[in-house]
Order: C-alpha cells, then sequence, then structure tokens
C-alpha cells in the first residue's frame, strides 16, 4: 500500500469522523477508499483494477501461514467457535 496526506479544516474532520462511525467504517483510511473506489465508478469487481502481483502476494503468505500453523482452515461454521 502507498500512503498520501491531505489537510482538512477542523470542521471538514470533525464531520467526517461522525459519517465514520455512523456508517460503521473501521478507521479513516477505509473510508477514503470507498470515497475514491464510488467516484471512480470501481464498486463493481469487473470495474476494479486489482493489484494481480500484490494478491499473488497474499495468497502465498496465507498458503505459508495455514502451513505453519498460524491460522486454522475453517471446514464448517462450527470450526469458528
Amino acid at each position: 500500500m502507498n500512503n498520501i496526506n491531505i489537510s482538512l479544516n477542523k470542521t471538514l474532520l470533525s464531520i467526517m469522523r461522525e459519517t465514520i462511525n455512523k456508517k460503521g467504517y473501521n478507521n479513516v483510511s477505509e473510508y477514503i477508499r470507498d470515497l475514491v473506489r464510488r467516484d471512480l465508478h470501481l464498486e463493481e469487481p469487473s470495474g476494479y483494477p486489482y493489484d494481480y502481483e500484490f494478491l499473488k502476494t497474499l495468497e502465498h503468505e496465507s498458503a505459508a501461514d495455514l502451513k505453519a500453523g498460524r491460522v486454522k482452515e475453517l471446514k464448517s461454521w462450527s470450526d469458528l467457535r
């Protein structure tokens, strides 16, 4: 992931934080990413330019975590307990 910085006045920042809480976003980054996707009309999976190299890295990392026993493979809903 890359980082960017933006400047907001106190009023806008306050309204944004309220909106984040009301709409259930976990953090500012999640909210901003969603705004950008919607503005660029990338809500639909077919329109989103996924970073396939990044996704491949995640796939390899998750397979390694599973093999090393750092995560548990869930085979049914009862495995969540």
